[in-house]
């Protein structure tokens, strides 16, 4: 899937509804800038389409313009995207049609087909949320689909998986270790923060940043007494993404 931007903790997505909705010829064209300026529109999908229709909040309740929105042919099962682009998209807009609504978006796909729904944001901090938790949406026989109210919010942090690799695992004494970290969220892309990884009672600590995509390797303190050590790596989490802990590993030092 191609990465699209998100906004960070100060501009959080903190809520999409979707609700049924029948857009008059007056609408203003999906994607719009100027939410003035009045677009011919029909009032119903086509035949085989449906309309995703919805406004995206912040956290307080207020419509967020120039987020954009698009849906993903996507695996029931696994949730996810079957193919290389995405079937609709949209840049959220004011809605002429429903008294001024700010924050609105409209998608037309097919119907009977499966949808991952994708929310970005264009600023500095590059990162995606997948709606529904990541569970595919289908698009059925009704031509407007009403998914309700759901919570798609930064608050609520998700779960991250963190895995660590040795290189070398064997170093003599005096001599560095080097242990590459990867961080991974189902729903969030890409995950940032701080990676610490502790050994012989010494830490070093390194941040993932936007141009990480989710790795960093880091020096290991140099120790020196020869063993064996337990190396524990683990991620701090951040407002978006829980903290972590990688498998425990065992770095031995020799003479």
């Amino acid at each position: 899937m191609s990465r699209r931007t998100l906004a960070a903790a100060a501009i959080a997505i903190g809520g999409l509804l979707i609700t049924p909705q029948v857009l008059p010829a007056s609408a203003a064209a999906p994607g719009s800038s100027d939410a003035s300026v009045a677009a011919l529109a029909d009032p119903r999908p086509p035949v085989g389409k449906a309309w995703l229709v919805g406004v995206v909040t912040d956290q307080a309740g207020h419509p967020l313009q120039g987020v954009t929105v698009e849906a993903w042919q996507a695996d029931p099962e696994t949730g996810e995207p079957t193919a290389t682009e995405p079937t609709a998209s949209d840049i959220t807009y004011e809605n002429v049609a429903e008294d001024d609504q700010e924050g609105y978006f409209r998608l037309e796909v097919p119907i009977h087909t499966y949808y991952l729904i994708v929310i970005s944001r264009p600023t500095d901090d590059f990162r995606t949320f997948r709606y529904n938790s990541g569970d595919p949406i289908k698009a059925g026989l009704r031509k407007v689909r009403q998914l309700g109210t759901s919570a798609v919010s930064y608050v609520e942090a998700q779960g991250s998986q963190t895995s660590a690799k040795l290189s070398p695992s064997t170093v003599k004494v005096n001599k560095p270790a080097k242990v590459t970290v990867t961080v991974t969220c189902k729903n969030v892309d890409p995950v940032l923060g701080k990676v610490t990884a502790a050994v012989g009672g010494k830490k070093v600590t390194g941040t993932l940043k936007q141009s990480s995509n989710g790795k960093i390797t880091l020096t290991l303190p140099k120790l020196k007494k020869a063993g064996k050590y337990p190396v524990v790596v683990s991620f701090a989490g951040d407002s978006f993404v829980k903290k972590s802990t990688a498998k425990k590993l065992t770095l031995t030092v020799k003479k």
